[in-house]
């Protein structure tokens, strides 16, 4: 479902749990700079549960944002992990939580967060949520 209404990004996010505790497995930018696309790979299998195939089999969700408008990292990581990058493992992708709220002009804010100060700020038109091998 593509959207530009920052109330229903956040119902369909809150669908997906937010992506809480998944991880952030790609992130591109497409057609130029027109659109990031952000690929998780989503750990639930219901409510409160993690997949039994976790680790074994990825089960890649999609955050697809048109029109994008701005974009902001905020490094946020401690000095020692910044002095000794080879130390970082797969966790440093386990994102904390997505969200959505309405931005500048009607248009659409979407956070990525990781503990601490970590995060990705996208602002853009429109953001659709897909499942790759769903149909659509």
């Amino acid at each position: 479902m593509k959207t530009d209404h920052a109330a229903d990004l956040a119902a369909e996010l809150q669908r997906w749990q937010n992506f809480d505790e998944c991880l952030l497995i790609g992130f591109r930018l497409v057609q130029g700079i027109y659109a990031a696309h952000l690929t998780f790979d989503y750990i639930w299998e219901s409510e409160g549960q993690v997949r039994a195939d976790l680790g074994r089999v990825r089960r890649p969700i999609e955050l697809l944002l048109h029109g994008l408008e701005s974009m902001e990292l905020v490094g946020g990581l401690p000095d020692a992990q910044r002095r000794q990058p080879e130390l970082l493992d797969w966790g440093i992708t386990e994102v904390t939580l997505v969200t959505a709220e309405e931005g500048p002009a009607g248009s659409l804010r979407v956070d990525v967060w990781w503990p601490g100060e970590r995060r990705l700020t996208f602002v853009a038109n429109e953001a659709e949520v897909v499942e790759p091998d769903a149909p659509r």
